[in-house]
């Protein structure tokens, strides 16, 4: 760079030094964070997942994600706490105190999100032809041992189709789970809540109020495994 050039550039520089000071730099900072709009949006953004499944997920202010350790921990102070409630030779529960009530999603949950199954596929395993996708061996022993729990009253709940929680939670001592399926038009109650006990009459109620619609007697489906 020629002499000339460089002390007109240096002299350029020193004007734009003498006008810009630390006061008007700082002005102009408060002043373009005065424009800005206050955000509106009551979420706040969190993560989950890892590697290929990380996503940002919006929650709404105050929101917490869940504690493991926290969830375990009252679930073993609630079984400390609450008297043993023997079945009856019935099915049913004698009332000798309080009990556990496990609600747990099906879809992205006992299943993974990837599972998920559009119109054809639902015909596809509704017809037969294909089956349903299944949780793991893993987490369907977890779910038979908190069903074998007479303290516990499990729900799986969903907004797929029956045949989805029918055939992917068949298996044994997966017949006491109570089952919500379609958005709560399809209803299975546990089995200790299907004869006797205080589900006849939620369970009367609730055929009251809908007029049966949707709600499964026990059956083929609710039959123990040989």
């Amino acid at each position: 760079m020629r002499p000339r050039e460089r002390l007109a550039r240096l002299a350029k520089d020193a004007r734009f030094l003498g006008r810009a000071t630390t006061g008007k730099w700082a002005y102009r900072v408060l002043a373009d964070l005065k424009t800005v709009p206050r955000d509106r949006n009551p979420l706040r953004a969190t993560h989950a997942g890892l590697g290929l499944g990380f996503r940002i997920l919006g929650m709404k202010s105050g929101f917490d994600a869940l504690q493991v350790d926290r969830v375990a921990r009252a679930y073993r102070q609630a079984g400390q706490d609450a008297p043993s409630a023997a079945p009856t030779e019935k099915g049913g529960f004698s009332a000798t105190g309080t009990s556990r009530v496990v609600i747990l999603d099906y879809g992205g949950t006992l299943v993974p999100e990837a599972t998920a199954v559009g119109a054809v596929a639902s015909y596809a395993i509704a017809s037969g032809t294909k089956k349903t996708p299944r949780p793991s061996d893993e987490v369907l022993g977890v779910l038979a041992a908190l069903a074998r729990d007479p303290r516990n009253v499990v729900f799986v709940v969903s907004g797929r189709e029956r045949v989805h929680l029918l055939d992917g939670l068949a298996g044994p001592g997966l017949a006491d789970l109570g089952l919500a399926a379609e958005h709560g038009f399809f209803v299975r109650w546990p089995r200790a809540l299907r004869d006797v006990g205080p589900g006849t009459a939620v369970m009367h109620a609730a055929l009251a109020r809908r007029g049966g619609a949707g709600t499964a007697s026990p059956g083929a489906h609710d039959r123990p495994p040989p």
